[in-house]
């Protein structure tokens, strides 16, 4: 199971600080509820966009329940799930804009871009669900207009899709569906 996480920090000081290792565990957990039962279990290591070093190489906190023995990783908001761009970066393309800091990124961004408009005929049903309108064209950037008014940044779009409902705006993983990861 992954859970999203807002944190104080962006990536460089999320990975020069060791951030992770202040990383404290859900109080119940997302697989079987019981409360207090998540312990460390180490950390697992992937990349990150970073404005000043290009890609920064992060530690994500994992703990497992002395209950059900399955596992939950804590995702710092600043990244997407399965991702390597940052949210700030993803979010600015996908509004019709884009730093020079990014522009490495471009051909990685209209990937994005082509997966969030094929995922989301099936996406959607849910986000109708928690959207009080629906846009008035029925395509990729009408659908992300919307969303990003209603949820106020993809940091927040993620983490609720996530919590909610076990998927991103690019797709449906495992990791976000309680009781699907066993060690």
């Amino acid at each position: 199971m992954q859970i999203i996480r807002v944190v104080p920090v962006g990536p460089d000081r999320y990975a020069d600080e060791g951030f992770h290792q202040n990383v404290e565990p859900p109080t119940e957990c997302p697989n079987c509820g019981t409360h207090d039962t998540l312990s460390a279990l180490g950390y697992y290591s992937r990349n990150v966009t970073s404005a000043e070093r290009g890609v920064v190489r992060i530690r994500v906190r994992r703990f497992c329940c002395d209950v059900c023995h399955r596992t939950v990783s804590i995702l710092p908001s600043f990244a997407q799930p399965y991702r390597l761009v940052l949210n700030a970066t993803i979010s600015e393309f996908f509004g019709g804009t884009i730093s020079s800091n990014a522009l490495s990124w471009l051909p990685l961004l209209k990937q994005y871009w082509n997966r969030f408009a094929k995922w989301l005929p099936k996406i959607r049903g849910i986000v109708n669900s928690v959207v009080e309108r629906s846009p008035p064209q029925p395509d990729a950037a009408g659908w992300w207009e919307v969303i990003v008014k209603t949820f106020d940044g993809l940091e927040r779009i993620t983490s609720t899709l996530v919590s909610r409902f076990g998927v991103t705006l690019f797709g449906r993983y495992r990791c976000h569906s309680p009781g699907s990861i066993v060690i």
